[in-house]
């Protein structure tokens, strides 16, 4: 049953809480179907809290908001999307 709830939005809410950084999802857009495509909606997730990365070998720190956005055909699915964009961006930080 663990594994039913490791969904990206709550894999993102636990390291956010590991990390002290605060997360906020938004719905940015809804994408109206037409003759050629469905409906599309737009997701956008802010994390607030300290970036850690690498410029030209040099580690930097960057205090503030990082915003990621996921599209999908529901909320959910762009929900999901938006989660497992920032977790990539995560994970690639220094720790």
């Amino acid at each position: 049953t663990e594994q039913l709830n490791e969904t990206p939005v709550s894999m993102l809410a636990e390291q956010s809480q590991k990390r002290d950084m605060e997360v906020d999802y938004k719905l940015k857009e809804e994408r109206v179907a037409t003759s050629m495509h469905a409906a599309h909606y737009v997701i956008e997730v802010t994390i607030t809290g300290t970036w850690y990365g690498m410029d030209n070998g040099k580690p930097t720190k960057y205090i503030g908001p990082k915003r990621f956005q996921g599209i999908g055909k529901t909320t959910r699915d762009a929900k999901f999307k938006a989660a497992n964009n920032a977790l990539a961006k995560l994970q690639n930080q220094m720790p």
